[in-house]
């Protein structure tokens, strides 16, 4: 007579692992993908690889898992952060201003006054010289276009110098804040 005592597993395949924490064997359904250790009680994932199926704890592969968000987090912000500076890059061209020798540089505010005033004080000369020779009447008028050119260069690159301040500030705002996050995450 056949003995009834054990459970017919029927067409069930059972898979037999041992536990990732304490060893003990384990019988578990082949389908089955996580489970409990009836011996020390931790959660189980079967992992499965062409070859061979074995237990991994839950709680290293959360690790894992939150390791690998953080460590994509980081990429992302070093990424964003090379897109700021490189579009900063960009954007400086726009600010950067010539002297005579074509060499480029930031305006500044004392830059483009000092500028501006060296061409009124010229065309003012100008026209004192050019009244004193008695030169033709629009001789002095010459020199009310360098006053007027003065004038524009003195407040253009004033401007435009308090444009580039506040851009570079802005540029060093989102900077500083991507740093942050970055060391937050570290």
């Amino acid at each position: 007579m056949p003995d009834d005592s054990r459970p017919s597993t029927g067409d069930l395949k059972m898979l037999t692992l041992s536990c990732n924490e304490c060893g003990a064997p384990i019988d578990v359904p082949e389908r089955t993908n996580f489970f409990t250790c009836n011996f020390c009680g931790s959660r189980l994932s079967v992992q499965r690889t062409e070859g061979a199926s074995y237990t991994e704890t839950l709680e290293a592969l959360d690790r894992k898992t939150e390791t690998l968000a953080r460590e994509v987090e980081v990429l992302k912000l070093q990424n964003e952060l090379e897109r700021v500076d490189r579009e900063w890059q960009e954007e400086l061209k726009q600010y950067m201003v010539r002297d005579n020798n074509g060499n480029e540089s930031v305006p500044t505010s004392g830059g483009s006054i000092i500028g501006g005033f060296v061409a009124i004080v010229f065309g003012i000369g100008w026209m004192v010289q050019a009244v004193s020779v008695n030169a033709p009447a629009f001789l002095p008028l010459v020199g009310l276009g360098f006053i007027g050119m003065g004038v524009y260069m003195g407040f253009s690159g004033y401007n435009k110098s308090l444009t580039y301040k506040a851009a570079y500030q802005r540029h060093l705002g989102r900077r500083d804040d991507l740093i942050r996050q970055l060391n937050a995450l570290k």
